[in-house]
């Protein structure tokens, strides 16, 4: 794309608490953003409202373990995380193992959590996956 439509995104970007240089120098990255108190707030109200609902984590890189790290998980019913790394594949993440996307089949949950920084990117991967193999289940992408 030309230079100025990617103005806009390069200054979110800058906005970005868990983008700024200061924060990757003290190895972590993703902590300010995740302890805001509105994402707190959300996180609570997403429990309550899947409470026994299974749950799936799209995308098992740093940012999906910083999430772990600063958020109970312990009160919903995760399936585990699904990655698009097939080297990932049959790992864990805590308690979570990893899948790649074609075990959604069987995994079959009733709502996915994307845990990436990409999510457009993905979000277009899943729904292709989702159209082709005639899955439908629910997709939050603004949680985290």
């Amino acid at each position: 794309p030309p230079r100025s439509s990617l103005f806009p995104y390069t200054t979110l970007f800058r906005s970005i608490p868990f983008l700024s240089v200061e924060n990757k120098q003290t190895q972590k990255p993703f902590k300010s953003f995740l302890n805001r108190k509105d994402k707190i707030k959300e996180f609570n109200k997403f429990i309550e409202n899947y409470n026994g609902e299974s749950i799936c984590l799209y995308g098992a890189g740093m940012y999906a373990q910083d999430i772990l790290k600063e958020y109970n998980f312990s009160k919903l019913n995760i399936l585990g995380f699904i990655d698009g790394n097939p080297a990932k594949r049959g790992q864990k993440i805590g308690d979570y193992t990893i899948y790649s996307i074609n075990d959604l089949k069987k995994l079959n949950p009733d709502i996915m959590l994307l845990t990436v920084l990409d999510k457009k990117y993905i979000l277009s991967s899943i729904l292709t996956f989702l159209s082709e193999f005639n899955l439908n289940f629910d997709i939050n992408t603004d949680l985290f």
